[in-house]
């Protein structure tokens, strides 16, 4: 048992203002705390910052995706220890008003020992960046199919390596994800970035819980193993000062057993002063991964 968790915003071509990513960064920090009791063995994050677009004309023109940045740390350490170190401080100010995910992942190891820490999440396989709560107990059988070389011992990188193998292949994130599964025997609550690509994250899940919650106000979207998680993380200071007390109510929306989420971060045209329209929310639509 292991826990994931994230927040997943929209920014304009102005970013967001920077009280608010002040205080997502304070919320994500607590939804990583509170995924400790699903492991304490390691601990992960991944923060990305979608490219920063120029304004022609009064209009914001796409930057090019090499401008856009993802960082990611890993320890063998709980979170609670992880978020007081310095180099969790540091990850977090390479956080800006273009921070579009925030990823996190406590680890309670099965196998693979989290001292070496290629075996801890986040996992890096060529495009792909993500993190997975479950096993694959055919991870072996698929490390000799497709003759991958893998950078740890753990099971939960051949699920990455698989949706690489498919990118590579010229699938979209959506394709690749439903060809890697259908190879997967095992459970799985997953979350990753296409590093080519990083305007978009994509969470899926196979008999391993994922939780939502969206903020009302601001739009923000919250996903964690466990939806008490996401309901404790909230502090009264995470809310503006023109906020109402309803805006630490959220609202729940439900990922079906075997199906995805996309979240498009870098639609401008639903979005206006940095915050997130909400049609975004309303719009979403999982799809199976039948």
């Amino acid at each position: 048992m292991c826990g994931i968790c994230g927040i997943i915003r929209r920014v304009d071509g102005n970013g967001a203002y920077s009280e608010q990513t002040k205080k997502m960064n304070e919320w994500f920090t607590g939804l990583l705390v509170e995924s400790q009791a699903r492991g304490e063995h390691s601990t992960g994050v991944i923060i990305s910052n979608r490219a920063r677009s120029s304004k022609m004309g009064g209009v914001y023109s796409q930057a090019p995706v090499e401008n856009a940045k993802v960082y990611m740390h890993k320890e063998a350490v709980k979170a609670e220890d992880f978020v007081k170190s310095k180099k969790y401080k540091d990850i977090q100010d390479k956080s800006s008003k273009f921070t579009t995910s925030w990823i996190g992942h406590t680890r309670n190891a099965s196998q693979a020992t989290p001292e070496m820490n290629q075996n801890n999440h986040p996992h890096r396989c060529g495009r792909v960046l993500g993190v997975h709560n479950g096993f694959i107990s055919n991870w072996l059988d698929l490390v000799q199919k497709y003759k991958f070389e893998l950078n740890s011992f753990c099971d939960s990188e051949v699920m990455f390596r698989l949706i690489d193998m498919y990118l590579q292949d010229g699938y979209l994130m959506k394709g690749a994800i439903k060809k890697a599964v259908k190879e997967i025997k095992g459970v799985f609550a997953c979350a990753v970035i296409d590093l080519k690509n990083n305007s978009s994250v994509t969470v899926f899940r196979r008999d391993k819980p994922i939780k939502f919650r969206i903020r009302e106000i601001g739009g923000a979207i919250a996903f964690a193993s466990e939806a008490k998680f996401i309901t404790s993380s909230y502090l009264d200071k995470i809310s503006m000062a023109n906020d109402s007390p309803s805006y630490i109510d959220c609202t729940e929306t439900v990922l079906p057993n075997n199906h995805a989420f996309t979240f498009n971060t870098d639609d401008n045209s639903t979005v206006s002063n940095g915050y997130h329209n909400k049609r975004w929310v309303k719009n979403l639509r999982p799809f199976s991964l039948d």
